[in-house]
């Protein structure tokens, strides 16, 4: 699991810098996004289906109950990282070559048909009242949380 979900997370950073999980991320922070990669630890610890969700609709984080700088995990990402490293071989740092060198294109066709990514592009200018009519369920929890 750690494989699969670390590999597909590197290609959609590769292919989706610009995804709306990172303004979900802006949002759960209060304004700023310090750590994607330790957020890709938080998402690996709650499995594929978390992070498939999230990919297709970041406002599902919502269900996590996200808190503010409480959704950065890097040890998780640094660990599977080793995992994919030891089971393929490959040198993290390779892995955008391989990607783009060694994967056919049919076969980058087919993870992307087998991931429901939002196609939304993420505006780094947006405000936070901007991300929380993005992100109507995500706000509504953090609202809550602020009121405890």
């Amino acid at each position: 699991m750690f494989q699969f979900i670390y590999e597909w997370y590197e290609i959609t950073v590769i292919k989706q810098p610009g995804h709306l999980m990172w303004s979900a991320l802006v949002l759960i922070n209060g304004g700023y996004c310090t750590d994607t990669y330790g957020f890709a630890g938080y998402l690996i610890t709650h499995g594929r289906e978390v992070y498939e969700k999230t990919l297709a609709d970041p406002d599902f984080l919502a269900i996590l109950n996200p808190k503010k700088d409480k959704c950065n995990y890097e040890e998780v990402r640094r660990l599977a990282q080793k995992i994919y490293m030891e089971r393929t071989k490959t040198k993290i740092r390779a892995f955008e070559k391989i990607y783009l060198g060694v994967w056919n294109k049919e076969m980058q066709d087919e993870i992307d048909q087998s991931l429901a990514i939002n196609s939304e592009i993420r505006n780094r200018d947006w405000t936070q009242e901007q991300l929380k009519e993005i992100f109507p369920q995500l706000a509504k929890v953090l609202s809550e949380q602020c009121k405890k």
